[in-house]
């Protein structure tokens, strides 16, 4: 790997494990975080037992999108990236666009359309961190002739 590989490399793999991380955080918080509080101006206790329930659960089913994409980005890494396989730069791409970028226009929303502080500049950050690390994966060396 050249220089641009590796840089690209370290960049995707603090990604990935900045989605596990907040996959894993989502998934074992006992409820909802304060932010999604605020967005729907009450307290845990203020929301019903189904309310609660399905809050939870919905934050739930967004940390296995975090961890799957997560673990797939490591996976890619540990493979066909070091193994340059230009495909593996595009799936990386796609895989933290999808993730990341889906969940920060509704973040976005969210702090547009509420009096929620959800924590939009760490997903941007991983957007541009992904964009910096996909132009580097595409540089190549080049061959002399």
């Amino acid at each position: 790997m050249n220089t641009f590989h590796k840089t690209s490399f370290v960049l995707f793999s603090i990604i990935a494990l900045l989605m596990i991380a907040t996959g894993a955080t989502y998934l074992t918080a006992p409820t909802i975080m304060p932010y999604h509080l605020a967005a729907m101006e009450t307290t845990w206790q203020g929301l019903s037992q189904g309310m609660q329930n399905m809050s939870v659960n919905f934050m739930k089913s967004v940390s296995a999108g975090f961890l799957s994409s997560g673990l797939a980005v490591l996976i890619l890494l540990a493979v066909p990236f070091r193994k340059g396989e230009t495909w593996s730069v595009f799936a990386i791409f796609a895989l933290v666009l999808t993730q990341v970028g889906i969940i920060a226009t509704r973040t976005y929303d969210v702090s547009v359309n509420t009096m929620a502080n959800p924590p939009l500049f760490p997903l941007l950050a991983v957007l541009v961190l992904a964009v910096i690390g996909f132009v580097l994966a595409l540089f190549k060396k080049p061959t002399l002739r």
